[in-house]
């Protein structure tokens, strides 16, 4: 499942994830006691794209079922930056 993400205002959702990311993607960390409703996290819309294709991280195995939201969601600059911060790119060498 995917959905893409587009500037705008801070997403609340999103905040509460970023606000428990640890510090270094080779950190683990265990979070107790946040609760949310995983709807919220999608747009409303709920059409989405579909399509076969791969994993984007290696071995790059192609068994994936893709399926993509059509409405992106908004998400702050600083949410993205925060994310970014732990995870570093994430997509397949070229």
């Amino acid at each position: 499942m995917g959905v893409l993400m587009q500037p705008g205002k801070p997403h609340t959702l999103l905040q509460t994830l970023v606000e428990q990311f640890p510090t270094d993607i080779s950190q683990k960390k265990m979070v107790q006691n946040i609760l949310f409703n995983l709807k919220t996290f999608f747009p409303r819309e709920t059409q989405y794209y579909h399509y076969n294709g791969s994993l984007t991280t290696p071995p790059c195995n192609e068994s994936v079922a893709w399926f993509v939201m059509k409405t992106p969601m908004e998400v702050s600059v600083g949410q993205v930056s925060s994310f970014t911060a732990v995870m570093h790119q994430n997509a397949r060498p070229v």
